[in-house]
């Protein structure tokens, strides 16, 4: 977790550019209920079937757009998975050049593969799918927030309680298995350690 803080602040740009992409996925995503909703109050409700053909021409840039943005954001999100993927690898092997031989026995051969192949590539699968699936959330519920109090406050403030109790309830479970979590790598080591 360390060294995700250290390489997310060596390359601020990219980490800009990921929010600034999923912000622009959620607003887009956004977008089409409330354009949807237009469709039927100005021009369903009204008769008015320019404005079904107007806000349905403004629904498909809205989806093309969206979708131009998505593509966009699964490049640098995943570039930012394999150059955290290449890092850590070389942080790895310059670590294991500084071992002893003794030290590097101790350890084992089994480890220090699983390490530098297995660990090293679940971790730069995990940078990347957080970036994509995670970091969307948070900005996708203020950008709903943001829009539901412009239509009508009322269901706005409930819509805020219910993702009040949602993010600590999130909380919570991360508090939770957060003993769990801590043994796992002294079990995987028990695991891939030779006898």
């Amino acid at each position: 977790m360390k060294y995700l803080k250290h390489f997310l602040s060596e390359h601020k740009g990219k980490v800009a550019q990921n929010v600034f992409l999923a912000l622009a996925q959620s607003v887009g995503i956004l977008l089409l209920p409330m354009l949807m909703a237009g469709i039927v109050d100005q021009g369903i409700l009204a008769g008015n079937m320019g404005a079904v053909y107007w806000i349905g021409v403004g629904m498909l840039l809205v989806t093309v757009f969206s979708t131009i943005v998505a593509i966009w954001f699964s490049w640098p999100a995943a570039d930012m998975g394999a150059m955290f993927g290449r890092d850590m690898r070389q942080k790895l092997f310059q670590r294991s050049q500084e071992l002893s031989l003794r030290q590097f026995n101790d350890v084992g051969l089994s480890f220090m593969v699983t390490r530098s192949t297995v660990d090293v590539t679940t971790m730069q699968v995990t940078v990347s799918m957080v970036i994509q699936m995670v970091l969307p959330a948070p900005l996708l519920m203020a950008a709903a927030v943001v829009m539901t109090f412009r239509s009508d406050w009322r269901l706005a403030l409930i819509l805020l309680v219910c993702l009040t109790v949602l993010l600590a309830f999130c909380i919570w479970m991360v508090r939770a298995s957060s003993p769990m979590r801590r043994n796992v790598p002294a079990l995987l080591l028990r695991i891939t350690q030779t006898p």
